[in-house]
């Protein structure tokens, strides 16, 4: 039940200039729920598909078999990106009702206090035959420090809301929105690409900054599986030859990329079988790259003093 003021404590309230939060904390409360069990619901979704993608997986093969595979991966990928913005808007309307119910708890607790103070003062003053103008002015002091007390209180609410809670409403925006637009484009004929005569990428040399940066011994780069499946989507592969989990994959940056980690060229960087991010760290992570984190700018990893480390 939503908490509101009695007639009393409300009339005091609006005597001392203050305003009762109008937000109804259950509503939001509700409203996260729902927002919490669309999530869950997706991701059930997600359970059945996974499971019908697996069987048909292990009961047929073929190159559009694998093809199938790849794009249901990628799939889950964004659902699961989905299904955390929905939870971050869940957690987000949820908080917002708690800081509500804080403010409004907090501005009764107030109200209540001067209540009884007025109250104790013009007890005092009828028992002592007190001048009925000092007891006005007592009234008036306390009924400014509630106003300007519940004041207080609003602008940290409407501050925290508007910092905390609607940056986390634009993060999440930002998920689905990415998570959309690769959805609308799968139902988007694709045009052929040619690759670019002008590229330096498409013409069988990785960048000469790059190629400096791998340790002599591993040899000239090779194409990676991207660029012998689409000469389009250049990009190049180094492998240690004393160490099989040491490795550096560069792809061509693509601007139609829903990820933004992939719009520019970018490093995946193997040391010793784990994934580093741009800080070097390896990415704990079931499918380190698949992440974004393991897509390292080209231009930041130039700078690294060495191939695995910052």
């Amino acid at each position: 039940m939503t908490l509101t003021l009695p007639p009393v404590l409300a009339g005091l309230v609006e005597k001392a200039g203050g305003r009762w939060p109008q937000a109804d904390e259950d509503r939001l409360g509700e409203l996260g729920e729902q927002w919490r069990s669309l999530a869950g619901e997706m991701r059930g979704l997600k359970g059945d598909g996974s499971a019908v993608s697996r069987r048909v997986g292990g009961e047929n093969q073929g190159a559009s078999i694998d093809a199938f595979g790849r794009l249901w991966e990628t799939f889950e990928q964004h659902v699961d990106t989905v299904c955390g913005a929905l939870d971050a808007i869940a957690d987000g309307v949820r908080a917002m009702a708690q800081a509500v119910l804080g403010a409004k708890t907090a501005i009764a607790e107030a109200a209540a206090a001067t209540y009884g103070k007025i109250l104790e003062v013009r007890r005092r003053a009828s028992m002592s035959g007190g001048i009925w103008c000092v007891i006005g002015v007592a009234v008036l002091w306390l009924l400014r420090f509630l106003g300007r007390y519940i004041l207080r209180l609003l602008g940290w609410l409407v501050k925290w809301i508007w910092r905390g809670i609607v940056w986390l409403f634009k993060k999440a925006a930002a998920a689905i929105a990415a998570a959309y637009s690769w959805f609308k484009g799968l139902f988007k004929g694709k045009k052929d690409k040619k690759p670019s005569k002008t590229n330096p990428w498409a013409n069988g040399k990785p960048p000469q900054k790059a190629q400096d940066k791998v340790p002599k011994e591993w040899g000239p780069g090779q194409a990676n599986k991207k660029a012998l499946k689409d000469p389009s989507k250049p990009g190049w592969r180094w492998r240690d030859p004393n160490n099989p989990n040491n490795g550096i994959r560069i792809d061509k940056g693509d601007p139609n990329s829903p990820w933004p980690s992939q719009r520019v060229d970018h490093v995946v960087i193997n040391s010793n079988g784990k994934i580093l991010d741009r800080y070097g760290n390896p990415i704990k992570a079931p499918k380190p790259t698949k992440t974004p984190e393991a897509h390292i700018p080209l231009d930041e990893w130039l700078k690294w003093s060495g191939w695995s480390h910052p």
